[in-house]
């Protein structure tokens, strides 16, 4: 079976699929009832961090760097207005997303807002469900950004900043996934014949590079095709399936929804 081949190349190396790999989200309030009630509802699927002031929360920010923050506009020691203000001003954090909450209903607060770069205002008392919807767009809109800067860097390096060794190699591998992902026999010891690499270096360099281990690494290039090919609502679940490799449904559900918190089947409701 698929899965047991994927199981036997990573055995001992890395967790099951989706174990330890939820996104970090910060939630910054001086009201331990909100907290609670956020906490509550968003551990189920992320990890949770908390800060009772914005001075706090600009300290874990910077040490966490979490994949997206909320915070209250009102709270002792430095408001949530000036903690955005100051996270969007610097390298570390300038790209996380920052869902802003508020009590205060009117424009001037959310204009605020707006003009200090936050993602999204939401006002008191708000719907859990559109929160978790906000925050479930905010992650992939910047998911997607990071990967296509990542790409964009790995196939069109600028003359000024050529490919490292290292990213060449990257790329290269990656090049030969994305040729050969509609192969259900294609695994790392394939890519590792094609790459003309020792299987024990290809996993060091490809865990080096990507904190990923060689089969998440496939996995996860698997998955963002089947994402992008589901999104055109050209195929259905089954030929994208076949077309990134899989020959088992089960199995196929089972990592995508590792990779993007949702079932094909969701994610094609959620994005048409």
């Amino acid at each position: 079976m698929q899965q047991d081949e994927d199981q036997k190349q990573d055995q001992y190396q890395h967790p099951a699929p989706g174990a330890g790999s939820r996104k970090k989200i910060l939630i910054v309030d001086d009201n331990q009832e909100i907290t609670e009630f956020l906490q509550q509802a968003l551990t189920p699927q992320y990890h949770t961090l908390t800060a009772h002031d914005g001075k706090q929360g600009e300290t874990l920010s910077l040490e966490y760097q979490p994949d997206l923050i909320i915070v209250d506009v009102m709270m002792p020691v430095m408001n949530g207005l000036e903690m955005s203000k100051r996270l969007k001003k610097q390298v570390k954090t300038a790209t996380i997303p920052i869902i802003l909450l508020t009590a205060k209903d009117d424009k001037k607060t959310e204009l605020d807002s707006i003009d200090l770069g936050a993602d999204a205002f939401m006002s008191k008392p708000f719907d859990i469900s559109i929160l978790l919807s906000r925050i479930e767009q905010l992650l992939k809109r910047k998911e997607d950004l990071e990967n296509q800067l990542r790409i964009s860097a790995l196939t069109n390096p600028s003359e000024e900043n050529p490919l490292s060794r290292d990213e060449q190699f990257l790329s290269d591998i990656t090049q030969i996934i994305e040729e050969k992902m509609d192969d259900p026999q294609f695994n790392v010891q394939v890519l590792s014949e094609l790459s003309f690499t020792n299987p024990k270096q290809l996993y060091r360099k490809i865990k080096q590079l990507t904190s990923l281990t060689p089969v998440e690494y496939i996995r996860s290039i698997r998955m963002k095709k089947a994402a992008f090919l589901l999104q055109k609502n050209k195929f259905s679940v089954a030929e994208v399936m076949y077309m990134v490799g899989f020959s088992e449904a089960s199995y196929f559900s089972k990592c995508f929804q590792a990779e993007f918190g949702q079932t094909p089947s969701q994610f094609i409701k959620n994005n048409s």
